[in-house]
């Protein structure tokens, strides 16, 4: 993204190429948590279809609307943020707090949809902070969900661009060819 943004790359080329990058490496990420944790049909429904009409009704409705530099500005205010989170967040739990209702569930993934669109494709970092401040989720588990989001989101959004023509597939093939196999890993 730096490079992208270095190189005066239009805020919405970048993030398509966002949604493009997310999704592959989500999809690579969570093959082995699938293996593993294997959710319910309910539960993956409860998160997808929330999360998928969270950011195809963003991207049709706000990010339209939004100019490019608020775009950028907000990408990276919100990299920098959702770092500083992670580096500063050392808590560690041993049990889940409280079973999370399907209905917040969905409106957790719904907002989480909305904010993959504005913050690009890393925007489901909010989904797994919801998850682990409000309901105490396990670190695999909520990281299994957050990359579910990223999944579901970003496809429909990657389709969408690529549809829009702002998707450009060189910049997505380049950091593909480094970060696929990291998210293999």
């Amino acid at each position: 993204i730096s490079v992208l943004l270095a190189l005066k790359t239009p805020a919405q080329q970048i993030f398509a190429t966002t949604f493009a990058v997310a999704g592959v490496n989500a999809t690579f990420a969570i093959l082995p948590f699938l293996r593993e944790n294997r959710p319910s049909k309910h539960d993956i429904l409860s998160i997808a279809v929330p999360a998928s009409i969270g950011g195809v009704t963003s991207s049709l409705f706000l990010a339209r609307n939004l100019g490019g530099d608020f775009l950028g500005l907000a990408l990276t205010g919100f990299m920098f943020l959702a770092g500083l989170h992670l580096v500063t967040s050392v808590r560690k739990q041993d049990h889940q707090l409280v079973r999370t209702p399907d209905y917040l569930l969905g409106v957790l993934a719904f907002m989480a949809g909305c904010f993959i669109v504005v913050f690009g494709g890393g925007g489901a970092i909010l989904f797994t902070i919801g998850l682990v401040a409000l309901f105490g989720y396990y670190y695999h588990e909520e990281l299994m969900l957050s990359l579910l989001v990223t999944v579901v989101t970003c496809f429909p959004l990657f389709a969408l661009s690529y549809v829009e023509g702002i998707l450009f597939f060189w910049p997505v093939l380049v950091i593909l060819a480094s970060s696929v196999p990291c998210a293999l890993v």
